[in-house]
């Protein structure tokens, strides 16, 4: 084990310097880790904050304890990325601590994962919390979140389900079977697991349920259990269907209509189940008719139904004072053909436009949502080709604010003919833009 008196030792006393607040160097650092682990220390306590002011002290005797009694600090593993974030969570709860850090004595030979495991318990328990309860220490965000306070209230012996903020729909029977989880979940999934466990689920369907995040959270948890009783009592349910009808409870709820989800969840299955595919069926066909493309069209996929959502809350408003115009002309010696300018108002039709002209348009669905820009699509009708072929031949990006057409590209990007340019100047004239290309 490395020591303070070994060559971490300087590592160790500059990364202590670092936690207090001192100046440093990273030309001093002798191991690559421990400049990582400093630079990290470093943005946490350079400046002063009310927040950081009393992890100070805790941390350092943390870091103090494993440099001389683990690796942890000065090899690569698979919890080196994470571990500053981890111990700065664990000194928050420093007055958690049912044992002093300078206490613990680790076996030889553990993994880097044991390792940090009997830390923790050392630290905090007095009473037995399985493992999949370590991923709270793991979990982003705020430094005090109610899975490290479930984790300290099941390790001085309390009850789970008394546990404060615990869902009040999963029953003891489910945290029963939670308990008995695979120790690879984190403890939203553990949850879910002894719900589903404690209805005799399927493990597809347990795998299913697991795969979705937004069913992890627990807002709405009577909601969710009515559902999981639903599916995990019909036998011949498809496990990948799930994600179907649940992401559409999800876009209800996000949307705050409670009132609908619920009453979707009370129609029997079969119905329910009608329901979602026909509202995934619906923006699939939306977005073909807009000329998307997709991998495929299986609506059992996540990726698929991901890619929908999107597709339709990308929307936006038209731009103020331009409206549709459309213009009769011959290009050369053609018959008359009909040249349209209209205005692409969603993601869908950046996206339709993008893969007919070649170009990268459909990236420019940001600009257009937040005001700053409006894509224009001039197009070509041939009434004399049967059938009729509406063509896409330039794509015009104009600057809202200062009414500018700043950017005017045709297929893989070309600059516009000179026919083109002439119609495009007409289009200008008659809008009050200015032509600035």
């Amino acid at each position: 084990m490395p020591s303070s008196h070994s060559r971490s030792g300087g590592d160790l006393a500059i990364v202590t310097g670092i936690i207090a607040g001192q100046p440093w160097t990273a030309s001093r650092f002798r191991n690559p880790c421990f400049l990582k682990h400093g630079r990290a220390f470093g943005r946490m306590f350079h400046t002063p904050r009310k927040i950081t002011v009393p992890l100070r002290d805790p941390c350092r005797r943390l870091v103090e304890v494993l440099v001389e009694r683990s690796h942890l600090l000065d090899q690569v593993h698979p919890l080196s990325a994470e571990i500053v974030p981890m111990l700065s969570r664990v000194a928050a709860y420093a007055g958690e601590w049912r044992r002093e850090p300078e206490s613990w004595r680790p076996a030889a030979r553990l993994s880097p994962e044991e390792m940090w495991s009997d830390l923790l318990r050392h630290l905090f328990v007095e009473w037995p919390v399985p493992r999949f309860f370590d991923s709270a220490w793991r979990t982003r965000g705020d430094l005090r979140t109610f899975e490290r306070d479930w984790f300290c209230h099941l390790a001085r012996g309390g009850s789970w389900r008394k546990a404060e903020g615990f869902p009040a729909s999963i029953s003891g029977r489910a945290v029963h079977f939670a308990m008995q989880a695979p120790e690879t979940l984190t403890i939203p999934q553990a949850l879910r697991w002894g719900q589903l466990a404690s209805l005799s689920a399927p493990d597809a369907l347990i795998t299913e349920v697991l795969a979705h995040n937004s069913v992890l959270e627990f807002g709405y948890g009577d909601l969710w259990s009515r559902l999981f009783a639903k599916v995990a009592s019909a036998r011949e349910f498809d496990a990948r269907e799930f994600g179907v009808i649940s992401d559409v409870i999800v876009e209800l709820l996000h949307h705050h209509h409670v009132n609908r989800a619920c009453l979707l969840v009370d129609l029997p299955l079969s119905e329910l189940r009608l329901h979602a595919f026909r509202r995934w069926r619906s923006l699939l066909d939306a977005a073909l008719k807009e000329g998307v493309r997709f991998r495929d069209t299986d609506l059992t996929r996540s990726g698929l139904r991901a890619e929908l959502r999107h597709l339709s809350e990308a929307t936006w408003a038209p731009m103020p004072d331009v409206s549709s115009y459309e213009v009769v002309c011959a290009e050369g010696f053609e018959d008359p053909s009909v040249w349209t300018f209209r205005e692409k108002l969603c993601h869908a039709q950046l996206i339709a436009e993008g893969e007919a002209l070649r170009h990268c348009v459909s990236g420019y669905w940001r600009r257009c949502r937040s005001g700053r820009s409006a894509i224009f699509s001039l197009r070509q009708l041939h009434p004399a080709i049967v059938p009729v072929r509406h063509e896409a031949r330039l794509t015009i990006e104009v600057e809202r604010a200062t009414r500018r057409i700043v950017q005017v590209r045709g297929k893989w990007n070309r600059w516009p003919g000179e026919f083109e340019y002439r119609l495009l100047k007409r289009w200008a004239n008659a809008q009050a833009l200015t032509l600035a290309v």
